[in-house]
C-alpha cells in the first residue's frame, strides 16, 4: 500500500511543481539569468538599443534578438537556452510592466558591480515610468557613494519619500542587510493620527526588519532599521 502511494504521489508533485512553474512571473523566470554574467552584456546592449528604437518611435525587428543570441553564443551559452531566453527577454521590454523588468534587472547588474551599467538602466525605467523616481534616484545616489561620488546617507542628494507608496516600493526593492538601510521619508507624509507610518511600518516588518528610530534632517527624517528577532 505504501509502494502505490508512492508511486500515486509521483505524478502529482510533478503536476504541482509545473503549476507551480507557470505561476512564476516573467521576471522571476529570468532572475537567474539577469545575475548570469554571460548574460549582462548582452542583454544591456539590447536593452540600450530598443530604448533608443521605442524614443524614436522606430519598432523591434527580430533581427534584433539574433544580434542578442549570436552575443550569448559568444558567452558560451547554448544556442537554445540563448534563444529561448532572449525571446522572453523581448517580450518582458514589450509588455505593460517594463519598467518593472528594467529595474529587476538593473538590481542584477547593480549587485554584480556593473554600476554604471546598472545607472542607465535605472535610468531607463524611470523614462519608461516616472513612478519609479524615488526608487531610481535613491539606488543611483547609492551605487554613487559605493563609487564615492555622492553624499553620505542622509545628505543633501537623498531624495525622500513622498507618498506611502514611494515608501513601500523603496522598502519592497531593498535586498542588503538591515544595518545598511536607511528609508528618507519627508515630514508632510509624517500625519498626526499615524495612519501613513502605520503602512510603511507593515511593509518593514514584512521585509524582516523592525524600526530603529530616526535621524531629523532638512525636510525629512531617515529611518533606520533592525533585523526582527
Amino acid at each position: 500500500m505504501d509502494v502505490l502511494t508512492t508511486v500515486l504521489k509521483r505524478p502529482i508533485r510533478a503536476l504541482l511543481a509545473k503549476l507551480v512553474h507557470a505561476m512564476r512571473s516573467p521576471t522571476d523566470k529570468l532572475d537567474h539569468i539577469f545575475k548570469d554574467e554571460r548574460y549582462q552584456p548582452a542583454f544591456f546592449n539590447l536593452v540600450c538599443d530598443m530604448h533608443s528604437k521605442w524614443s524614436s518611435g522606430c519598432s523591434v525587428e527580430n533581427e534584433d534578438m539574433s544580434d542578442v543570441v549570436d552575443q550569448l553564443c559568444a558567452h558560451r551559452v547554448p544556442k537554445q537556452e540563448a534563444t529561448n531566453h532572449a525571446r522572453l527577454f523581448m517580450e518582458l521590454l514589450s509588455d505593460n510592466d517594463r519598467s518593472e523588468h528594467l529595474l529587476a534587472f538593473a538590481d542584477a547588474l547593480d549587485h554584480a558591480g556593473e554600476w554604471t551599467k546598472a545607472i542607465q538602466i535605472y535610468e531607463i525605467a524611470a523614462n519608461v515610468d516616472d513612478s519609479t523616481a524615488v526608487y531610481v534616484n535613491n539606488r543611483i545616489n547609492d551605487i554613487q557613494q559605493k563609487q564615492g561620488l555622492a553624499s553620505v546617507p542622509g545628505g543633501s542628494e537623498v531624495e525622500p519619500a513622498a507618498t506611502v507608496d514611494e515608501a513601500v516600493e523603496i522598502i519592497r526593492r531593498y535586498e542588503g542587510r538591515a544595518e545598511d538601510f536607511a528609508l528618507p521619508i519627508a515630514d508632510a507624509l509624517i500625519d498626526p493620527v499615524g495612519a501613513n507610518m502605520a503602512v510603511i511600518t507593515d511593509a518593514i516588518l514584512a521585509k524582516g526588519f523592525e524600526p530603529a528610530g530616526f535621524e531629523q534632517k532638512n525636510g525629512y527624517r531617515l529611518y533606520s532599521v533592525t533585523p526582527l528577532e
